[in-house]
């Protein structure tokens, strides 16, 4: 999996984790569960070498092939027991399988869905105690990640808005009803800028979630700004 671009692996799952797969996109139907399932390939990338250089598409067949593995592995944690924990030989080993079967089990099997709510509560939860470490070392408290963290979500709306902007044109409408001509014929129809808008759009669904720290300088102290924004490349709106 390391031999695909970070940036663009990412960003590709992301944009299906907010924008539901169609049914006619069969691999990516072929997982169980979109916001688990793709958020799990995305930590296996993010934690690679990040050198990787290959483009990842819906028709790549290795998204079939890793559909099947992740299923081979839940079946194997549903179907097997660590058995009786009390009577577990204390060695490496043992412990290792505990670890991965609860940590399996644990993010796998938990059916809470995402939202904003749970998310910011969960922020709140981890790193308030931390708080005073937070600020002496970044220069910003619990709210300013909050806040920061809302904010994030009104630009995700605004430059997905932008970047949809095309599809909501009548222009656009008579390309996909026009169905009388060749989808060659519906292109060359289309005006100049509708045209680059999709090609904008197709070269790079997951614009929404990338930020630059001047996409938050209206609404924050620019020094906390580039603090923050520097451990931050994509943002995950998964619901």
């Amino acid at each position: 999996m390391e031999e695909y671009e970070q940036e663009q692996f990412i960003g590709f799952f992301t944009y299906f984790i907010k924008n539901q797969p169609l049914a006619t996109e069969g691999a990516l139907n072929d997982f169980d569960s979109k916001l688990k399932d793709f958020t799990y390939l995305i930590a296996l990338n993010g934690t690679g070498s990040g050198t990787g250089t290959k483009k990842i598409e819906v028709t790549d067949p290795v998204i079939k092939k890793w559909a099947k593995d992740l299923r081979k592995i839940k079946n194997f944690y549903q179907n097997n027991s660590v058995g009786d924990l009390d009577n577990l030989e204390r060695n490496d080993e043992s412990i290792q399988k505990v670890i991965n079967y609860i940590s399996f089990h644990t993010y796998f099997e938990n059916g809470t869905l995402s939202y904003v709510e749970q998310d910011l509560d969960r922020l709140k939860r981890v790193f308030q105690p931390f708080e005073n470490q937070i600020e002496e070392e970044f220069g910003f408290d619990i709210n300013f990640l909050t806040d920061f963290y809302k904010f994030s979500e009104l630009v995700t709306a605004r430059k997905n808005k932008d970047l949809m902007a095309f599809a909501e044109t009548d222009d656009f409408a008579k390309f996909l009803l026009n169905t009388n001509k060749t989808f060659q014929e519906r292109i060359e129809e289309l005006p100049e800028d509708i045209y680059e808008q999709m090609n904008k759009f197709k070269n790079c669904t997951y614009t929404a979630f990338k930020f630059v720290p001047n996409d938050y300088y209206t609404a924050f102290p620019k020094h906390q700004v580039k603090k923050n924004v520097g451990a931050i490349d994509l943002h995950s709106e998964a619901r």
